[in-house]
């Protein structure tokens, strides 16, 4: 057997799926040794530098993704801005450490906040370097970062685990992680960048640039402010108990969300720059978006009591009630393709922060209006956007392409085709089995599984989804002088 070419989509599968295992294990693996309390104190050090890290590492990613005519001026304004922004916040961060420390009542977490500041520069590097990286289509490369980093990092954390380092073993995983993926991704630069700062160039890159990074951050900010209020009307059980349920919907999820927006974005700036067809490059991924996301989270939705109950005990149930709610909820994002991408390639990056917003201001609508205070309750609220978002973002999507709603169905149908075939097998072997709940989860994950790789192939007539093949052109060029 050959591995896949380095410009395989299968690599983003595997970064996917590994990043999704791979930290599961590690933070189960670390947690093991270093007991609650420890985690606890570098789960708020962390928390306190992922924020500023996400936005000195995200900042012109998309925007060099996008660029139909990238230059090295580009690559050069784009890298010392984030590098200036990277610095200032690293310094910003390790001098306030102490009061954000304080401020989260966590006073031993200072140092790990500071010893974490000093990555932020290496998170500047690294968001440049895996545009270009994506830009060219390099998914082996991308996915080494999770393969190898991710195993290095968990080394370094079991080895200060063991010399009895406490919560500095989760921080050296986060150092090692980010130190590897900075070494693997270096020479994607492909030559020595020059300092320069040319506004001009940096306002050609601002149209993705800003909306994109604002969409970022309240996605990923919209889920701390909604746990702070499930906390102000609930207790701490029922705040835990809904936590749980969101995260475990999350990593479940993550392997699909990473695989389609590494192949999605530059296939479809290919199609934007006139080298594909663009409604068929679109109808092919939301093909592919439906195959990948659809199992996982109706999977999820099917297998979550069983797998609550049977590895946490009965007092979870509520738990796998808010699980089962989230999961199904999820699915419907999967039906409307990688609309996010598009809307990049389009150089409409403020439709996604018009989004965000509007996902952002359904669960909080919902809790005002409805004061839930069950985990049920919270995962209905913190489930409304899935209801409004793939609407509103399908309406604009067909609307750009100029296709109608029966057109997007026919893309999605094979994976609705195989999600019921499995749906089915797994129904049936819940209520006619009569198994132990882990038993049954041993026999129902192999089961559907193998059921809705058998329907999806022969739904797409014996073949794999054309968005796992070739691109319509190898790649966007180079940075070019």
């Amino acid at each position: 057997m050959r591995l896949p070419g380095p410009r395989s989509p299968v690599w983003a599968l595997a970064e996917g799926i590994g990043s999704a295992v791979l930290s599961l294990i590690s933070m189960l693996a670390v947690a093991r040794l270093i007991g609650p309390e420890a985690v606890g104190l570098a789960v708020g050090a962390l928390a306190c530098f992922l924020l500023w890290d996400l936005l000195v590492s995200v900042i012109f990613t998309d925007a060099i993704i996008r660029h139909p005519a990238l230059q090295t001026r580009h690559v050069d304004s784009a890298l010392t801005f984030a590098l200036l922004l990277g610095c200032a916040m690293a310094v910003w961060l390790a001098a306030f450490a102490p009061s954000l420390a304080a401020f989260i009542e966590m006073p031993a977490a200072a140092p790990m906040i500071a010893a974490l500041a000093l990555l932020l520069p290496l998170s500047a590097v690294v968001g440049i370097a895996s545009g270009i990286a994506v830009r060219a289509q390099r998914y082996r490369l991308l996915a080494l970062r999770v393969l190898v980093g991710q195993p290095a990092g968990l080394l370094a954390a079991m080895a200060v685990a063991w010399a009895a380092g406490g919560a500095w073993a989760m921080i050296a995983l986060q150092i090692l992680l980010t130190a590897v993926t900075f070494v693997l991704l270096l020479p994607s630069l492909g030559r020595v960048p020059r300092p320069a700062l040319d506004l001009m160039t940096l306002r050609e890159l601002s149209s993705i640039a800003g909306p994109q990074t604002l969409a970022t951050l309240v996605n990923n900010g919209k889920y701390r402010v909604f746990l702070v209020a499930v906390a102000v009307i609930a207790s701490e059980a029922i705040v835990a108990q809904s936590h749980f349920a969101f995260r475990i919907v999350e990593a479940g999820l993550t392997a699909a969300w990473i695989a389609m927006a590494r192949i999605s974005m530059p296939r479809l700036s290919l199609a934007a720059a006139g080298r594909g067809e663009f409604a068929r490059t679109y109808g092919e991924l939301a093909q592919l978006s439906a195959l990948l996301g659809l199992p996982i989270a109706v999977g999820m939705g099917l297998v979550a009591p069983s797998f609550i109950i049977g590895v946490l005990g009965e007092q979870w149930s509520e738990t796998a009630d808010a699980t089962r709610i989230a999961a199904f909820a999820s699915a419907a994002y999967f039906l409307s393709g990688t609309a996010p991408s598009l809307f990049v390639a389009l150089d409409r990056a403020r439709v996604n922060l018009m989004l965000s917003l509007l996902g952002t201001a359904c669960p909080f609508l919902w809790l005002l209006l409805v004061q839930p205070r069950t985990p049920s309750g919270f995962a209905v609220a913190w489930s409304t956007s899935a209801f409004v978002l793939p609407l509103v973002g399908g309406r604009i999507v067909l609307h750009a392409l100029g296709r109608s709603p029966f057109w997007l169905f026919r893309q999605v149908l094979p994976g609705l085709l195989a999600v019921a075939a499995m749906a089915l097998v797994v129904i049936a072997v819940q209520r006619w089995a009569g198994l132990e709940p882990l038993a049954e989860i041993a026999l129902t994950v192999p089961l559907g599984s193998a059921v809705f790789a058998a329907a999806a192939w022969l739904a797409l007539g014996r073949q794999m989804p054309a968005a796992l093949g070739p691109s319509p052109a190898t790649a966007l060029q180079e940075p070019g002088e």
